[in-house]
């Protein structure tokens, strides 16, 4: 196909040949929506965590597709047999893309302290949440390596939850609810001057985000980490209250829950957009509990994920992955 077109800027016409088929592949709209239907959406996590060998993982493409394939579809697979070497953590995660900087620094340590700038670093019950989301791009992957874990420790224990599958279960069972927490925006902060490098964030969204269909591609739950509801409008707020709460409680409810305790060296990797995580509370005096961890951005992963799919002949399918992207 010839295509002529003049440039309005100084009246000069320009010729260029274009191959049908590449017409086609650049607008198929139909074939796209069809390729995409069965696989954007992952199933829930509703198994056991997949578990791999750190070796395995780390020296092979395979083992890394292993590990990729685990994260976008399932959104949470455990390492085994780490090494034990603090530098462990940056060298793990730095194979899913570069590691992302935070107010927390390159890597991070999780363990017990006697002045704690954050509640993490303490040894408090700690709900489900998402880690920063008072970000933009909030952090992608998380990675936490269980750098020591005595075993006479008691508490501590790991839980994860699919909240995509309770959000669509809200969607579900409580549409007009589901719809005011995907329409009023809610406000998420950090703001600490008590500490090295003072702090101020602040980021304002929904708790749930749509695209065009109405389907859930993106969640952001944080209630530690939530603020004064600046945006949302006085005759919102009992209807955003009422949501929230019953959101809550289905988060709270799910049987999609998993619970485990991570042994020393292990190394657990989730979907911080999508994956949410919390910890039992840690008995005093009881053991040492030492994690590290650091993040990932969630397109340095995805794109991760599609060039070693396209280079090991794999076929690539649009994801929802939790970072907003509408298909």
């Amino acid at each position: 196909m010839q295509i002529e077109f003049t440039d309005k800027r100084n009246g000069e016409i320009h010729a260029g040949k274009v191959a049908k088929e590449t017409l086609v592949n650049l607008y198929n709209h139909n074939a796209f929506k069809a390729q995409i239907n069965d696989k954007r959406t992952p199933k829930a996590l509703a198994g056991p965590i997949k578990e791999v060998q750190y070796s395995e993982f780390y020296s092979s493409e395979q083992g890394l597709m292993k590990t990729l394939e685990e994260l976008l579809y399932s959104g949470v697979v455990i390492l085994k047999n780490a090494p034990q070497n603090p530098e462990t953590i940056q060298m793990c995660m730095g194979k899913f893309g570069p590691i992302q900087e935070t107010i927390y620094g390159i890597d991070f340590s999780v363990k017990v302290e006697s002045d704690p700038i954050n509640i993490a670093y303490s040894g408090e019950y700690l709900d489900y949440h998402m880690d920063l989301i008072y970000y933009e791009s909030a952090p992608g992957l998380q990675g936490l390596h269980a750098y020591q874990f005595d075993t006479q420790t008691v508490g501590g224990d790991s839980f994860l939850l699919d909240v995509f599958a309770v959000a669509e279960q809200l969607k579900n069972d409580y549409p007009e609810l589901f719809k005011t927490l995907h329409t009023v925006p809610a406000t998420f902060q950090k703001i600490h001057f008590e500490r090295q490098n003072p702090v101020y964030l602040r980021s304002h969204k929904p708790h749930i985000e749509v695209n065009r269909e109405g389907n859930v591609i993106a969640v952001n739950w944080a209630p530690p980490f939530e603020g004064p509801m600046l945006l949302a409008e006085p005759s919102e707020m009992c209807n955003y209250y009422e949501a929230y709460t019953k959101f809550g409680q289905m988060i709270q409810d799910s049987k999609l829950r998993k619970l485990f305790k991570l042994e020393e060296n292990d190394l657990v990797i989730f979907n911080n957009r999508r994956i949410m995580h919390g910890r039992s509370e840690i008995l005093e005096g009881s053991g040492s509990r030492h994690l590290m961890g650091a993040y990932v951005n969630i397109d340095e992963f995805y794109k991760t994920y599609n060039t070693l799919a396209v280079k090991m002949g794999k076929p690539v399918y649009p994801v929802r992955v939790g970072n907003r992207d509408h298909l």
